[in-house]
C-alpha cells in the first residue's frame, strides 16, 4: 500500500497460509482441492487429508482412496514448522509446549516428536496435524435468534464435528446487535471475524479474559472455544455477573459432557 503523498514507500502486508509452508509435492496436490479440513503428515508415511468429512491420501496424480497409490513423504517435519514459524520456532515455543501452533490464518498444527521432558520443547518434530479453518454459514437466522434469549449455550461433539466452525458463525450473527468478545486462547476461533464488530482476544487464558471482557469490555456475550474442567468457575462467574456466554467442549453426547 502507498503511504499517502509518497511515491516511495510501500508496505506488503503478508498472512501465512497453511499452503505456504508444505513441500511444493503436498503444495500442489492440494492448491487444488476444495473444503480441506485436515492434513496429516509423517515423516516416511504417506500423507492423508480430510476432505469434506472424507479421508483421501495423496498421490502424484491427485487424491486416492488407496494409500498403495500414495507417495511417500521423504522430508522432515522439522523443515515444516520451521517454514511455517518463518524460521523463529523459538517465538513461538509456549504454544509449542502445549503441543501446537496457530498460523495467522488460523490453521492450528498440531506436533508430535521427541519432547524433552521438564523443557517445555521438542528436540525434533516426527509427525503433524493441521486442522484449517473455514468460513462456513451453518447457522440459520431461526436458531441465532433462539440462542440469543439463552444465557448460555454450549455446542458439544467429536474433534471435526464443526464446534469452532459454529462458533465463529455466531459469534459475527450476535455482534450486529450485541458487544462480543471472542476469547481466543488457542488464536484459531477468531480466524474470518476480523471486521465483523466483535472484539477478540488471543492467546490468554480463559479466566483472564473472561475477566477483562466482563469488566472492561462491557460484554454482552463472551463465545470461546474448548471448555476444560478448570474453566467452568470462569463461566459461572460470568453468567453469575449477567454476561452470556457460549463455547464448545469435547464430548460425543449430551451425558459425555
Amino acid at each position: 500500500f502507498a503511504l499517502p503523498h509518497s511515491r516511495e514507500c510501500f508496505f506488503i502486508l503478508y498472512c501465512m497460509s497453511y499452503l505456504d509452508c508444505l513441500p511444493l509435492q503436498i503444495r500442489r496436490v492440494l492448491a487444488c482441492v476444495d473444503d480441506v479440513r485436515e492434513v496429516r503428515i509423517r515423516n516416511g508415511c504417506a500423507v492423508s487429508v480430510n476432505v469434506g468429512g472424507r479421508k483421501f491420501w495423496l498421490s502424484d496424480s491427485g487424491l486416492t482412496s488407496n494409500v498403495k497409490r500414495a507417495f511417500i513423504f521423504d522430508g522432515q517435519c522439522d523443515d515444516i514448522v520451521n517454514s511455517a514459524c518463518q524460521g523463529s520456532v523459538y517465538a513461538y515455543e509456549s504454544m509449542l509446549a502445549q503441543g501446537f501452533f496457530t498460523l495467522d490464518d488460523g490453521t492450528r498444527f498440531g506436533v508430535c516428536g521427541r519432547y524433552v521432558a521438564g523443557s517445555g520443547v521438542f528436540a525434533s518434530f516426527t509427525s503433524l496435524c493441521l486442522r484449517v479453518p473455514h468460513d462456513v454459514g451453518c447457522l440459520s437466522q431461526e436458531v441465532v435468534s433462539s440462542i440469543a434469549t439463552s444465557r448460555a449455550i454450549g455446542f458439544v461433539g467429536a474433534p471435526g464435528t464443526g464446534k469452532t466452525t459454529c462458533l465463529r458463525n455466531l459469534a459475527r450473527a450476535l455482534a450486529a446487535t450485541c458487544n462480543v468478545v471472542v476469547c481466543d486462547e488457542r488464536a484459531e476461533l477468531s480466524a474470518f471475524c476480523t471486521g465483523s464488530g466483535c472484539d477478540i482476544l488471543v492467546g490468554a487464558d480463559k479466566p483472564y479474559a473472561f475477566s477483562v471482557a466482563a469488566r472492561t469490555l462491557a460484554a454482552d456475550w463472551i463465545v470461546c472455544d474448548e471448555l476444560a474442567t478448570d474453566d467452568v468457575s470462569a463461566v459461572n462467574g460470568a453468567i453469575d455477573s449477567g454476561v452470556k456466554v457460549a463455547f464448545s467442549a469435547h464430548g460425543r453426547t449430551v451425558e459425555d459432557f
